[in-house]
This record gives C-alpha cells, structure tokens and sequence, in this order.
C-alpha cells in the first residue's frame, strides 16, 4: 500500500494509524451529514460535501507545497 511505501520506519504503526483515522473518519463523516441532512435536507448534506473536499485540498495543496519546498533546500543527488 501507498503507506507502507511511504513510511520508512514503523511501517505496521503507520498502517495502524492510516487505518484507524480512515474508520474513525468514516464514521465521523457519516455521522455529520446526518445531522446535517437533520437539519437541511440536501442543501446541508451538500454543503457538508463541499466543505469536507475545500478541505481536503486545502491539506493537499499545503502539503505538496511542504514537499516542494523541502526538495528545493535538500542537496543535489541526496534523497
């Protein structure tokens, strides 16, 4: 799997975490947009939607930029 390539050490740990904030996640996200569509209808569970995947790249977009400039300050030929 994609973690156990990325992790360089404690790669079971890794995939425990991985696995775990995939559950617990699912099961939050779940939960909040039933309580959305509770309270909205659609237009709630919509909005939820938009706001969980603003955020997603958000994270994504901040990461990768981490990631660039990281490679930019690290030596040629070193990985």
């Amino acid at each position: 799997s994609a973690v156990s390539k990325t992790a360089t050490h404690g790669r079971a740990q890794a995939s425990a975490l991985y696995q775990s904030a995939y559950y617990i996640g699912s099961s939050a996200g779940s939960t909040v947009g039933a309580l959305a569509f509770h309270a909205d209808g659609w237009t709630g569970t919509v909005a939820v939607g938009l706001l969980a995947v603003l955020g997603v790249v958000t994270i994504t977009a901040l990461g990768t930029r981490a990631a660039r400039v990281a490679a930019r300050r690290r030596p040629v030929g070193a990985h």
